[in-house]
């Protein structure tokens, strides 16, 4: 995983700080590679899910449409996962009037989904 942040920062650059839980998943490893490139981390409460509120909310969504897209079998989640998170990579976000998408890449996306 401490890999995949390396690759993601050499990617798109370090962010000033990055918000995070505090629980186990957010562990040493790689904590020490987000501070090996610049960012402050800022570590809140697991126990208290509403001071990560805007990131809460997307988690709600995005379990919300992989639920719908399982149906009854819940257990295939994993292959649903990639398109629910392009899914909402691609759609407008109300506060920004942008996809995630077009923020990242500065460009504005080729396909359009039916």
């Amino acid at each position: 995983m401490a890999k995949s942040v390396s690759e993601w920062i050499c990617r798109y650059g370090a962010p000033k700080e990055v918000r995070v839980d505090g629980g186990a998943e957010f562990g040493k490893e790689i904590q020490e590679a987000v501070r090996r490139e610049g960012s402050r981390i800022r570590i809140t409460s697991p126990y208290y899910p509403e001071l990560q509120g805007m990131v809460e909310r997307g988690h709600k969504q995005l379990k919300e449409a992989l639920v719908k897209m399982c149906g009854e079998n819940g257990s295939k989640w994993k292959e649903y996962l990639l398109i629910v998170t392009w899914k909402d990579r691609i759609s407008v976000k109300r506060t920004t009037r942008y996809s995630p998408y077009e923020l990242q890449l500065v460009r504005r996306l080729s396909y359009q989904s039916k």
